[in-house]
């Protein structure tokens, strides 16, 4: 869920089941009165996250993707800048110039840096939802598990 609160340049998202914060681009030395929060639930697939990251590191060389990559709470706070700062068509644009990366080139050498990373949020994700899951479950009693009075 994207909010970005009144007066401010921050704004507020869930990434990999995680609550960051992140830019939002629009309000920054923007002295208009924000007058309402607006809330986003975006859904993104695997393509969707790797392109976003992959767009994101564009024209950094290896070492400063590595550290990019290295950091997970920066890279969620880029993920969600990057999602609500190219919107949708930008998505679309880099999917599209990611599929037309030569193999062997650097922008195909760095999707397949971004690639883990992608699957290391998603794990996180994933494993937030459980421990969720785990802590909200109520347990009912059945025979075999009520003790007799």
């Amino acid at each position: 869920m994207i909010m970005v609160q009144a007066q401010q340049e921050t704004g507020y998202a869930q990434v990999g089941g995680l609550d960051t914060e992140f830019v939002a681009s629009h309000r920054q030395g923007n002295d208009s009165p924000a007058v309402m929060t607006f809330a986003l639930a975006v859904p993104v697939s695997v393509e969707d996250l790797t392109v976003v990251l992959w767009a994101a590191t564009n024209g950094d060389g290896r070492d400063a993707v590595l550290d990019t990559l290295a950091d997970e709470a920066y890279v969620r706070r880029l993920l969600a800048e990057m999602l609500f700062g190219i919107g949708g068509d930008g998505i679309e644009d880099a999917r599209l110039a990611l599929a037309d990366a030569a193999p062997g080139s650097w922008d195909a050498e760095r999707a397949d840096l971004v690639r883990p990373v992608v699957r290391r949020l998603i794990a996180a994700q994933n494993t937030a939802r459980r421990a969720r899951r785990a802590r909200t479950a109520r347990q009912v009693p059945t025979p075999r598990t009520a003790r007799e009075a």
